[in-house]
């Protein structure tokens, strides 16, 4: 996922950093300005390349963080 995307894997992208209080904006599908900083800073937190984007690594450290937290059912939405 990256900037200018929509749909219920953004959302669910988007409902994880909420809830890991990275991401502050509305829960609506929209890879807007406030999902590329939430992602940002999930990416520096975890050592990532920082480009706002969620990519192969992003998405994986965000499966991993996910199990990790117990996160499970939240992470259906994203896989």
């Amino acid at each position: 996922a990256r900037p200018g995307d929509k749909g219920p894997v953004v959302k669910g992208y988007q409902k994880l950093l909420k809830e890991w209080h990275w991401y502050t904006g509305k829960v609506d599908g929209k890879y807007g300005e406030l999902t590329e900083e939430a992602v940002q800073k999930f990416q520096k937190m975890q050592k990532l390349k920082v480009d706002g984007k969620i990519g192969k690594n992003t998405a994986a450290a965000v499966v991993k963080l996910g199990l990790k937290l117990g996160f499970k059912t939240q992470l259906q939405a994203i896989c």
